[in-house]
């Protein structure tokens, strides 16, 4: 509770304002309630006593005020008068009635309404001090005042304390400060890159995760795990957490949340523009509102690409997931061209599938000579095996639903012993019944995963690499009938393929699937949507050559956009993307995709080529030091090596920064081209010796 103040603290400031009692108090600076004696308002009056505050501590203050002087936006607090003088400076601002948005969300999370209104308050704000040359560094819920109650409409940004602009003493301009929690890794240090306009963005980010979530996206046991989450994690959609939000709202979230300031949103107007499409379209009735995300923002540097299209194919998959819900088994066959955008669209399924209350599992194919037995469930497996140790109920309630098959399960994927407490020790019968008893017992296994109350949607990606017994597997699953088949099985199976490695005598062109859909390519409108979602507003030359290039191939889309900026065919000015004409001709002569992706590689530095190339051999993920070792390089320039290749968005590392996964199987089929036979079997040979 708020202490009153003691009577010889009961004083007039400037001969106008007094103080009524304490709100808070700290590093031996005072924030009090007053009264305006002439206008009768209350005020919030900002205190210290000169001597006894360190000179850091005076000229936040000093700076403080002259921002709130020069700055005037009614989502701030307005400043009404400043005095300082050898015993005393203070500070006189408005008091703007409510309370904080940390206060608001101990009730619970906001509505989308809510939250998208304290998004457009706070970045309007933002986007005024940014104008400025000023960076707030501290936007928390805490300093931010909301309507107590009813529906929240505005919000209000308050104590520029921390802030950051060319007013501020050079001696503290750049000292590390702000709350670790909403912190953006660049200004926490974790990254040397300037700090700028993103990273009050990226805290927006925070805020407006927790406020639909309910929680920020990052919770540490103590600061140094919280800064370890900021550097390294990626936060989990909200969609994923099954928070009801638009597809648009969630990308605009992630983008604000990326860790390289550059790939996140430059300007608060652009953050803004899109926040209000998204609300004027949920207004109109519209669901999942279609939005360019981040299409007024003016980059200088291109970040990844939105979900674009594919409304018709969502559509099919969850009509099919209604249809599991009901209790009919259903199997999906989704077939497209390598890079035509299927395990995005599983993906983005995934999320909405996880919003209507499904529960996903996912498979992977894995590109193998020799491969095990159901390698495609391994994902499954793991899946199931994470249910065991953190929701036990969910494995018990399969285990039941198993009944005698348990064991048979058990002996087919080992893994699954403990989960369904098996006692089986390999051998249920004859050994020319093995393959049928396996498959029975898979197919009951996939029938056990869904319910009534939640459904299963298993999605099995890169379906072209699946071995046989799996291929027999789903066909069997899906053909069998009677008691144990068709009815009462809530159940989604979702297998993608590359319908470039499945000839037209191949299973899966036999297997009796629900559905089946093909990607087709993009037309040229959804390949300028998809550029400029990763560049901001283009020059219609630039997007016709990319859509010319890339042939509606949307992952070839996105490498020729990336290929024109490392190129210089499109080069960043402060009023947008420019076109150098004798560059841009250079790169319409390619005529392929193909080749131009050989040219980004060839743009490479010989060490990181080189480790790239023996990760090729190694698969579409390899070990960073066992990849580094065979390369002859050492773990520096080992390193080196990844970080050229991740800024050029060639590959991604995991959390640990040991793993390394190629963005797409293109990039390695193309490293893979351009070695010479000899070499990739020298390179295989020594990868098999270590």
């Amino acid at each position: 509770m708020d202490q009153l103040l003691r009577k010889k603290e009961d004083r007039v400031f400037n001969d106008r304002f007094r103080a009524v009692r304490i709100l808070k108090s700290g590093q031996g600076v005072e924030t009090l309630l007053g009264t305006d004696l002439h206008k009768g308002k209350e005020v919030v009056i900002k205190t210290a006593l000169s001597k006894e505050i360190p000179e850091s501590i005076r000229l936040r203050l000093e700076h403080e005020a002259r921002i709130l002087r020069e700055i005037e936006n009614p989502r701030i607090a307005r400043l009404l008068s400043f005095g300082k003088d050898e015993k005393e400076i203070f500070l006189v601002m408005d008091h703007v009635p409510g309370i904080t948005l940390q206060e608001r969300l101990q009730r619970g999370a906001l509505s989308i309404r809510e939250a998208t209104a304290v998004g457009c308050s706070l970045l309007a704000a933002l986007e005024e001090i940014h104008r400025h040359g000023v960076l707030h560094r501290d936007v928390k819920p805490s300093n931010i005042i909301v309507d107590q109650e009813g529906l929240l409409e505005r919000a209000v940004l308050i104590d520029f304390g921390f802030a950051r602009s060319e007013w501020l003493a050079a001696s503290i301009r750049d000292l590390p400060v702000g709350t670790v929690r909403y912190i953006s890794p660049e200004q926490a240090g974790l990254i040397d890159v300037k700090v700028s306009e993103p990273s009050d963005l990226y805290s927006v980010g925070i805020i407006l995760y927790e406020c639909l979530a309910g929680r920020p996206p990052f919770n540490g046991i103590d600061a140094g795990e919280l800064l370890r989450l900021h550097l390294s994690v990626r936060p989990m959609e909200l969609r994923n957490r099954g928070v009801a939000v638009p597809r648009a709202l969630d990308e605009v979230i992630q983008r604000l949340l990326r860790k390289d300031p550059s790939d996140r949103y430059q300007s608060a107007e652009a953050v803004t523009a899109d926040l209000s499409q998204i609300v004027e379209a949920i207004d109109r009735g519209i669901k999942e509102p279609s939005i360019i995300v981040g299409i007024k923002d003016r980059r200088r540097t291109l970040t990844e690409p939105a979900f674009i299209g594919r409304d018709e194919e969502l559509a099919m998959l969850e009509l099919e997931l209604t249809q599991a819900r009901e209790g009919s088994k259903r199997l999906v066959l989704l077939e497209g061209e390598s890079g035509v955008g299927k395990s995005r669209l599983l993906k983005e399924f995934e999320q909405r599938a996880v919003q209507q209350g499904a529960w996903v599992l996912q498979g992977q194919g894995v590109d193998q000579a020799a491969q095990r037995p159901f390698q495609l469930l391994d994902g499954i497996v793991q899946r199931l095996l994470a249910a065991a140790r953190w929701e036990p109920h969910i494995a018990e309630s399969i285990r039941q639903r198993l009944g005698s098959e348990a064991d048979a399960v058990s002996v087919a994927l080992p893994d699954l012993k403990d989960v369904f407490r098996s006692r089986a020790q390999g051998f249920l019968g004859l050994e020319e019944h093995g393959e049928i008893r396996n498959l029975r017992a898979l197919a009951s296994l996939l029938d056990a995963l869904g319910s009534e109350s939640r459904p299963a949607v298993v999605l099995l990606d890169d379906g072209q690499w699946a071995d046989e017994l799996t291929l027999k597997l789903l066909d069997h699953w899906k053909r069998r009938s009677g008691p144990e088949g068709e009815a009462g099985r809530h159940v989604l199976v979702v297998l993608s393929f590359r319908s470039e490695e499945v000839p037209v005598d191949h299973s899966l062109r036999r297997m009796p699937a629900s559905v089946r859909l093909r990607l087709d390519p993009f037309d040229p409108a959804d390949v300028a949507r998809l550029a400029e979602s990763m560049a901001g507003r283009l020059p219609r030359q630039a997007t016709d050559v990319v859509a010319q290039l890339s042939e509606g191939n949307s992952f070839m889309a996105a490498a020729v956009l990336q290929g024109l900026v490392e190129g210089g065919a499109l080069i960043p000015e402060p009023s947008g993307w420019r076109i150098e004409p004798d560059r841009m001709a250079e790169v319409q002569a390619s005529r392929r995709a193909a080749i131009f992706l050989a040219r980004r590689l060839e743009r490479l530095t010989l060490e990181a080529l080189r480790l790239l190339s023996v990760g090729a051999i190694l698969g579409k993920g390899f070990d960073l030091d066992f990849a580094g070792g065979l390369a002859g390089l050492t773990p520096e320039e080992a390193s080196s090596a990844i970080e050229e290749a991740r800024h050029r968005r060639i590959l991604w590392v995991d959390a640990g920064g040991t793993r390394c996964h190629f963005a797409h199987d293109k990039i390695r089929e193309t490293l893979l081209g351009r070695m010479p036979e000899e070499e990739r079997r020298q390179l295989h040979l020594q990868a098999a010796r270590q």
